[in-house]
């Protein structure tokens, strides 16, 4: 894999809980990484799951890191992006592939 490839920017979040002036639970994020990385609209043959597809998926391939979490989203342009899935993108674990789902 070419590196010259991870062309987009995009910014590493992670959930935060945190109490309001009421008591109430408010929940922010915060980022943790600032990274290149190439972002694809995939196909709905690929990420096909029973039937649904309601939601659009990307894949993003990123530098292999191991901070990076399913728990965490992504922020690309002005999208926000829920992992869903981390997988291995190649065999030197160089690099690695978030599945993600677009949030609405």
């Amino acid at each position: 894999m070419n590196i010259g490839k991870l062309r987009d920017r995009i910014k590493v979040q992670q959930k935060e809980t945190t109490q309001n002036e009421f008591g109430e639970q408010e929940i922010t994020y915060t980022t943790v990484q600032e990274i290149w990385a190439k972002v694809l609209t995939a196909s709905s043959k690929e990420f096909y799951n029973k039937g649904e597809m309601n939601k659009l998926t990307y894949k993003v391939l990123v530098r292999s890191n191991s901070q990076i979490t399913p728990e965490m989203i992504v922020k690309y342009k002005d999208k926000t992006l829920e992992i869903s899935n981390i997988l291995d993108a190649d065999s030197k674990r160089d690099y690695m592939l978030l599945v993600c789902k677009e949030v609405k």
